[in-house]
Order: C-alpha cells, then sequence, then structure tokens
C-alpha cells in the first residue's frame, strides 16, 4: 500500500487525537512505573502489586466489548473524553488512600477508563486517517506511545520526593484532564461524509447476538497481542523494581531509551510491513523479544539492562501497529471499534495474567527465572506467526 501525495494525513482532527491519545498513554505509563515502587513504600508485597493487574485486567475486558460497541454504535468522542478524564481524575485519588480495597477499586476504575478511552481513540484514528495512508497513519499514531514511554519515565524519577508519589499522580491527572479537552474538541463525526460513509455500512451489514461485540476476524492478531502483552507486563510493571533490587544508576533512562527505540519501531513498520510481510515482520520482532529478555534474565548487567529497554520499545513500536491494522484492516467504519476491541481484549488478559504471574515469580524465584519465562511466551508467538500467517500476508486499504 503506497501512500499518495492526494489526501492529507496531519489535519486538525488527526492531530488532536494523537494529542488525546499522547495524554492518556501518559497517565497510564506514569501509573505503571510507580505503582511497585509506591506498592513497597506503603508496606505491601511485590505480589500484590501484580496482582492489582487482575482488576485491572477483569474491567478493562469488560469495557472492550461494551466500550466498543458504544464506540461504533452511538459516540466516539463521548467515549474517549470520559475515558480520559475518568482516569485522569482517578489517578490522582490513587496517592490519597494507601489501603488494599481502594487500591483495588481504582485499578478497576484505572482499567475501565483506559480500555475504553484507547479504543475509542484509535477507531477516530483510522476513521480520521486517509485509507490509502492508513497503515502510515496508524504508525505515526503509536508514535505517542514512545514519546509517553520516555516522557513517563523522566517524569517518574523528576517528581518523586524520596518516598512521595504525590506529584507524580497529580501529573497523571493533568494529563487526563488535557486528554479530555482535546477528545472534546474532536468532533468530526458530526461531518457529512462521515455519517454518509457510516450509513452506507450499517445498513448493508446487520450484526445480530455475539457478533455485536466481537469480531472473529481479528483473532489472529489478537492472539499474537495476548502473547506479546504477557512478556511484555515484565517489563512494563517491574523494570524499575529491577533496576533498584540491582543498584543501577540512572535506572529511569532506559526508558528513554525505549521510548526512542518504540518511536522508531513506530516509525519502521510501514516500511517493514511492505517489504516483508506480516509474517516476517512478526517473526523478526517476536524473536528479537525473546532474545533481549533471556539476556537481561541470565546477564544482570547495566548493559543488558539498557539492552533490554531498547528491545522492548522497539519491538512494542513494530507490532503494536502492525497487529492492530491486520484486526482493522478492510473493516467496515461500523465494526472498527469492535474488530480493535477483540484485539485489546486479549492486550488487557495478558497484561492483566502477566502483571499476576510476573509478580508471583518475582517473589519466589527472582528476576532470571521470571525473564526467561517472559522469553519463552515470545518463542511461542514465533510458533503461532508461522501458523496464522503461512503466506506472509500483505495488507489492504482500509
Amino acid at each position: 500500500m503506497e501512500t499518495s501525495s492526494g489526501s492529507k494525513l496531519l489535519t486538525r482532527y488527526f492531530i488532536l487525537v494523537w494529542l488525546a491519545f499522547l495524554c492518556l498513554n501518559m497517565c497510564q505509563n506514569l501509573l505503571n512505573n510507580t505503582i511497585s515502587l509506591y506498592i513497597n513504600v506503603i508496606g505491601m508485597s511485590t505480589s500484590f502489586s501484580g496482582f492489582l493487574g487482575i482488576p485491572y485486567a477483569i474491567a478493562a475486558i469488560f469495557m472492550r466489548f461494551f466500550g466498543g460497541y458504544c464506540t461504533d454504535r452511538f459516540n466516539r468522542r463521548m467515549v474517549m473524553s470520559l475515558g480520559c478524564l475518568i482516569y485522569g481524575i482517578t489517578a490522582w485519588f490513587f496517592g490519597f488512600f494507601a489501603t488494599a480495597a481502594a487500591l483495588i477499586l481504582f485499578r478497576m476504575i484505572h482499567g475501565a477508563a483506559f480500555s475504553a478511552g484507547q479504543l475509542a481513540i484509535s477507531t477516530a484514528n483510522v476513521d480520521v486517517t486517509p485509507p490509502e495512508k492508513a497503515n502510515l497513519g496508524i504508525g505515526i499514531f503509536w508514535v505517542a506511545t514512545a514519546i509517553s514511554l520516555g516522557g513517563a519515565g523522566y517524569l517518574v524519577v523528576s517528581l518523586t520526593n524520596g518516598s512521595n508519589y504525590s506529584l507524580v499522580f497529580l501529573a497523571s491527572a493533568l494529563f487526563g484532564i488535557a486528554g479530555g479537552v482535546c477528545c472534546l474538541l474532536c468532533n468530526y463525526e458530526k461531518k457529512p461524509e462521515f455519517q454518509a460513509r457510516l450509513q452506507a455500512h450499517a445498513t448493508s451489514l446487520p450484526c445480530r447476538g455475539a457478533h455485536r461485540f466481537f469480531e472473529p476476524g481479528a483473532m489472529r492478531p489478537a492472539v499474537l497481542m495476548f502473547l506479546m502483552a504477557i512478556g511484555m507486563s515484565s517489563l512494563s510493571f517491574f523494570l524499575l523494581l529491577f533496576a533498584a533490587n540491582e543498584g543501577y544508576s540512572n535506572a529511569g533512562f532506559a526508558l528513554v531509551v525505549a521510548a526512542i527505540f518504540m518511536g522508531i519501531g513506530n516509525l519502521c513498520s510501514n516500511r517493514l510491513l511492505h517489504r516483508l510481510g506480516s509474517r516476517l515482520t512478526l517473526l523478526l520482532a517476536f524473536a528479537l523479544c525473546a532474545i533481549g529478555y533471556a539476556a537481561m534474565g541470565l546477564y544482570h548487567t547495566e548493559f543488558t539492562y539498557f539492552l533490554g529497554g531498547a528491545v522492548y520499545g522497539f519491538v512494542q513500536g513494530i507490532c503494536m501497529p502492525v497487529l492492530y491494522f491486520l484486526a482493522v484492516d478492510g473493516m467496515p467504519v461500523h465494526r472498527r471499534g469492535i474488530a480493535g476491541g477483540t484485539v485489546y481484549f486479549l492486550l488487557d488478559i495478558g497484561m492483566g495474567l502477566g502483571s499476576y504471574l510476573w509478580g508471583l515469580l518475582i517473589s519466589g524465584y527472582g528476576f532470571t527465572v521470571t525473564f526467561l519465562c517472559a522469553a519463552a511466551t515470545q518463542v511461542l508467538a514465533c510458533v503461532l506467526t508461522f501458523a496464522f500467517y503461512p503466506g506472509g500476508r500483505r495488507t489492504s486499504n482500509v
């Protein structure tokens, strides 16, 4: 799919959606990088830190289906605005209630808000991107995750005052509010051309039963997203804790390294997908990820720590836009939210299950076993990629 210069990509709505996605991811990454440290400071165990991923995932999983249905059936702007605002406000409250019950409740709210907001914003990104530039637009869109990863890591280090994380939680709240404002300004759904496309598809392809909440055509990329998320959660939630245990200096810089390589991966994903096809692109990414995780587990050095951060960022930067694109490629307007929700549904399960399992493994066996097990999940992803895409699927326009 070659891009065309006839349609403008960087429109007002594309930029607003991109900024909203950046703000929502800043909320998420600020908390993800802080939770394990904060839990230890208030006297709770690392395994409880991992357990918090379970209520988060349960709420997120429910909201992927319900939010996807609302995104397609009602109003994208409403769903993504509420997701950003609710996440930001409850992120600020997170630091005021240091009880197990309150933390579990807030993580459930975070899971529901983030999943609904991310899904609606991602769907809006596809809507406002010209079809002939769909894959390039999705790649640029996911650069926001790279910037948020590096920015959040820097802010956590800069705003933490000893064992006081209140400024981190406040920053997360401000980003959520800013993201909500960007979403409210994004009123492209009122445009006649969008309404015409929506009505044309909605009247020709009615959906009943479970298909209103689930897209079978997106299952292959969704399963691969699940395996990627399980491995990814070992670093998303425990990277800074690993560095603290090893006594590494400038530990937060690994997140900057990850962000830089994630951005490179985002920008390379479009070209790799066209030149290599989906199968070879994903195989190389998953194999590289397995090697990086294994190196971190076997060799506890600052070099492998930063190398692991680079691999984590680069692979996520490639896989997230490619897998999302494979899920929505060819989907009609009124099924994009459902298709995206199917992929994100298994992403949430992977993140929640992974955070819980890695928390238990770290408490019982340490980081070596944890990172080696994370590497094994990426090897399995390689095997399934062979099975799912035997011909190295090429892309079509969205």
